[in-house]
C-alpha cells in the first residue's frame, strides 16, 4: 500500500466521523546517514519513515493532530485524536475554510535520481573522499562529520477535492577540520546543503576545511574597532533571516502578537535598500514546493519593497 494514499483515506474518515471539512498532510522519507569521528566512519543507517498529520473543522473550531504513520490504523488513531481535540479548541475568527485550488506545475531541479538512489556505501564512498582530502593537509583530522542525504514524498488532501503532491531530495553535510599541537588548535567548520549530491565537491569542500583550521590556527585575537564590509556565509545568513525576518512576517506570530512587525503593513521597516521576495518555487530550491504546509498552492510574492512592509505569510 502507498502510504500516501493514506491522506486522501483520512480526509473522508474525518467528514464520516462529524468534521464539517477535513485535510491531510502525509510525508513518506528515506534517510541515509554517515558519521566520521577522528577520520574514521563510525555510524551508517538507511532508514524508512511516514508520518501524518490531519486538521478538522466544525463551523470556526480547527484541531490538529499528527501521528507516524505505518498503517491505515494509524490514520484512524490521527484522525480519532483531531475530532476530539475539536472539543477542546476555541474558535479562530479568521478561519475561512481549506483551500478550494489545487496547485499545478512543478518545481525544476527539486528531486534527483542519483541522489534518491544514492545507498550507504555510495554516501560512505563520498563521507571518505572528503575525510581523505581534509587529512591529505599533514596533522590534519576530522574530529566530526556528518553525511546525510533524504529522498522524500508528500501529499495534501483536503475535502474540497484538492490533491497535491510534491516529491524531493536533500543533501546535507556538517563538516569539521582540526590541526595543530601543544595546546593550541585551529578549526575549520563548513555546512553543505544542495537537492542534488552532484552539485557537491566532497574532495573540494576537505581541500577547504582543513585550510580554515589552517588559517584560524594561525589567527590573533582583534582589539579595537574596523569600518567595513561583513562577507557572510550564505546558509548563516539563511538562518539569521529566517529567525528574525521569518518569525516577524509569519502570519500565526502576528495573530499571536508574538512579530515584532504588528500592524505594519504599508508602513517602513527597513531601508529604501531593502526588497525581500518569496519564490517558493524557485528552481533547485532547499525548500521549494508546489504547496504550503496547510495545502495552498505557493506563488511568488513580495514581503518587503523598498523597505516597505507589503503583506504577512500565512
Amino acid at each position: 500500500m502507498d502510504l500516501l494514499d493514506i491522506a486522501p483515506d483520512a480526509v473522508r474518515r474525518a467528514r464520516a466521523a462529524g468534521a464539517d471539512a477535513a485535510e491531510a498532510f502525509a510525508i513518506t522519507f528515506t534517510t541515509r546517514s554517515v558519521y566520521i569521528e577522528d577520520d574514521v566512519p563510525k555510524v551508517g543507517e538507511d532508514r524508512q519513515e511516514a508520518g501524518l498529520g490531519v486538521r478538522v473543522a466544525r463551523g470556526k473550531r480547527v484541531a490538529f493532530a499528527s501521528t507516524t504513520l505505518a498503517s491505515s490504523e494509524d490514520a484512524r488513531s490521527g484522525v480519532a485524536a483531531a475530532i476530539d481535540s475539536l472539543k477542546q479548541v476555541p474558535e479562530d475568527p479568521d478561519f475561512s475554510g481549506f483551500p478550494t485550488e489545487a496547485a499545478k506545475g512543478e518545481v525544476a531541479g527539486v528531486w534527483d535520481s542519483r541522489t534518491a538512489s544514492t545507498d550507504v556505501p555510495g554516501l560512505l564512498e563520498a563521507a571518505t573522499s572528503f575525510t581523505d582530502a581534509a587529512t591529505d593537509l599533514k596533522g590534519t583530522s576530522v574530529p566530526k562529520a556528518i553525511f546525510r542525504i533524504q529522498d522524500y514524498a508528500i501529499r495534501v488532501a483536503n475535502s474540497n477535492d484538492v490533491v497535491a503532491n510534491h516529491r524531493g531530495t536533500l543533501v546535507f553535510c556538517y563538516l569539521t577540520a582540526k590541526c595543530g599541537s601543544k595546546g593550541k588548535f585551529g578549526e575549520g567548520i563548513m555546512k553543505a546543503m544542495d537537492t542534488s549530491i552532484r552539485a557537491i565537491d566532497f574532495p573540494e569542500l576537505g581541500r577547504t576545511t582543513s585550510r580554515r583550521a589552517a588559517e584560524n590556527l594561525k589567527a590573533r585575537a582583534f582589539k579595537g574597532t574596523l569600518s567595513g564590509t561583513a562577507v557572510l556565509d550564505p546558509l548563516d545568513l539563511g538562518e539569521m533571516f529566517i529567525q528574525t525576518v521569518g518569525s516577524a512576517v509569519n502570519g500565526e506570530n502576528v495573530q499571536k502578537k508574538r512579530s515584532a512587525w504588528i500592524d505594519k503593513v504599508g508602513k517602513e521597516i527597513a531601508s529604501v535598500g531593502v526588497t525581500i521576495r518569496d519564490r517558493p518555487r524557485m528552481p533547485k530550491g532547499l525548500a521549494s514546493c508546489v504547496v504550503d504546509d496547510e495545502g495552498n498552492a505557493t506563488c511568488d510574492r513580495t514581503l518587503v519593497e523598498t523597505g516597505i512592509l507589503k503583506t504577512y505569510v500565512s
